[in-house]
């Protein structure tokens, strides 16, 4: 049993899928219909699409770049149809065991997505100044029901909110406003905001950091 109302850090994955609450993810599922946010709830297996995985991987290694390399692997190019691709291909997994996998493609999008937000001095500024808490998980109750939710960013001293996002198109002002209502990122704003007013008892900036997966 989590403590509502508190910022917690370190909560792992499985961990997080565990607390008996609503997130984003599950009030989104829920707006389309309730058999929607049932089949999400007793679905088992991992999201493992492509965007998912470098979403992921981004997140890491902008958030805590001191354990990227620890948990991130990068598969080798090789034929697993001939007998030396299949050694190959079983000595990288034997080799990464325990760590997640891209693929080289992958891992350029991850390493050019990655050292751009690195490099932004106001990333810099909102990451490293103050009291910064990094996929922190926050507990709370709102109109009677439980919410959960793990903030990419949470500068306690500046009072922002910060959500990184991989976009896939160029950042134009009238493609994110039509990516954030789209996909709902609005209500993940609220959420969040409310999550982080029920730690500090102010409301609190909300920003999203939108970065391009695809270079210009």
């Amino acid at each position: 049993m989590y403590p509502t109302n508190t910022i917690l850090n370190n909560i792992s994955d499985e961990e997080y899928a565990k607390i008996d609450a609503i997130n984003y993810s599950s009030l989104k599922k829920f707006m389309i219909s309730p058999l929607h946010y049932k089949n999400m709830a007793e679905e088992q297996s991992p999201d493992t699409k492509e965007s998912f995985n470098v979403g992921r991987a981004i997140h890491h290694m902008v958030l805590k770049p001191e354990s990227y390399t620890d948990s991130w692997a990068v598969s080798p190019v090789c034929d697993k149809r001939t007998k030396d691709g299949k050694q190959a291909w079983e000595d990288f997994l034997n080799q990464s065991a325990g760590k997640s996998i891209l693929n080289p493609v992958e891992f350029e999008t991850v390493n050019a997505c990655g050292q751009a937000l690195l490099k932004n001095e106001y990333m810099n500024y909102v990451l490293n100044n103050g009291v910064v808490h990094k996929e922190c998980v926050i507990i709370t109750e709102y109109a009677g029901v439980k919410i959960k939710g793990r903030i990419d960013a949470f500068n306690e001293t500046l009072n922002i909110v910060m959500d990184i996002k991989s976009f896939n198109k160029p950042p134009e002002v009238d493609e994110v406003i039509r990516e954030i209502f789209g996909r709902k990122y609005h209500y993940q704003a609220y959420i969040y905001n409310t999550l982080a007013k029920a730690v500090t008892g102010k409301d609190p900036i909300f920003q999203w950091c939108f970065v391009e997966k695809k270079t210009p």
